[in-house]
């Protein structure tokens, strides 16, 4: 399995892992390059190619890629709080503790919790009500239905200066601001990886890596 285009699963398990264990500086630089390759790969160049088409568009193709991009912002979202959190944050459950939630609580739950501690969405998504509706009434709507709920409208420039503001009750969202906060997120993650003393980010950083490179084709 590829983590990115001629770097495999098999190449990250048994070459570059147990340099990394070992706390070898060039081979955090690989991984971390490895790991922004992946990202560029799958998300930030397929968001940007959507962005030049609506740009280049004509009267007699017209295209509307306000959901597809949203869509994979989202998706952009889930995988960079499983970086943070060190996977896929489904607990362990014991003879005293409360079930597992649905897959949609504990997302809902992930949504909440990047848009609180995130210093590029948090001054817009400034309360725990805000955060919830997006995450249900956007995320999940948008994923799961292709549509937004509850008076969630997508935007391409407006609202100007922030990325969400209140409209009859419901929101209007700016995706070009929704993004560019998104990509600032992104390189505050590569920096923060690139800095030898944020140990527990750079755990849950493998933690992550690892469980994907686990759940590909076993190879002997």
């Amino acid at each position: 399995m590829e983590l990115c285009v001629g770097f495999t699963s098999h190449q990250w398990q048994r070459q570059l892992r147990p340099k990394l264990d070992r706390g070898e500086r060039d081979a955090w630089e690989e991984a971390i390059g490895v790991f922004e390759r992946r990202l560029k790969e799958r998300f930030f160049r397929c968001i940007d190619a959507l962005f030049e088409l609506d740009q280049e568009a004509n009267r007699n193709e017209p295209v509307r890629p306000g959901f597809s991009i949203m869509a994979l912002c989202c998706l952009l979202i889930e995988t960079l709080q499983s970086f943070y959190r060190g996977g896929r944050g489904t607990p362990d459950t014991g003879a005293h503790e409360a079930p597992p939630q649905p897959d949609w609580k504990r997302t809902t739950r992930a949504f909440k919790e990047f848009l609180k501690t995130s210093k590029h969405f948090n001054v817009d998504f400034h309360n725990t009500q805000i955060r919830g509706d997006f995450a249900v009434y956007f995320r999940h709507a948008i994923l799961h239905e292709a549509e937004t709920r509850r008076g969630w409208l997508i935007e391409k420039t407006v609202p100007q200066g922030k990325i969400i503001e209140r409209l009859n009750g419901g929101y209007r969202l700016n995706r070009t601001s929704f993004y560019e906060a998104l990509r600032c997120e992104f390189q505050d993650y590569l920096r923060r990886l690139h800095n030898e003393s944020e140990e527990e980010l750079r755990r849950n950083f493998l933690k992550k890596m690892d469980e994907i490179c686990e759940s590909g084709p076993k190879r002997g």
